[in-house]
């Protein structure tokens, strides 16, 4: 999975709201496609409607299991079947 870190900046009659986020990306985008999905969103959380987007990073993310804690027996494990299929 690649993760693209990015800055947003947001103009509010009361203030800008700044942060960084990290969000997962799965396909390959060009930058300019990503900025302005990125800014979409950005506009939906904030109420803005002229936030500025700074890509910092793209990187790949793997999971590898530490350590498996007593609640994760808890998580019913049932697989669901497709009787068409199955006959």
């Amino acid at each position: 999975m690649d993760v693209l870190l990015y800055r947003y900046s947001c103009p509010r009659w009361y203030g800008t709201i700044k942060g960084i986020r990290n969000i997962s990306i799965e396909n390959q985008e060009d930058s300019q496609e990503l900025i302005a999905k990125l800014k979409n969103l950005e506009n939906n959380y904030s109420g803005s409607k002229t936030c500025k987007i700074d890509l910092l990073q793209k990187y790949r993310l793997s999971i590898t299991n530490v350590v498996n804690y007593s609640g994760i027996t808890t998580i019913p494990v049932k697989i669901k079947t497709n009787s068409i299929i199955d006959n």
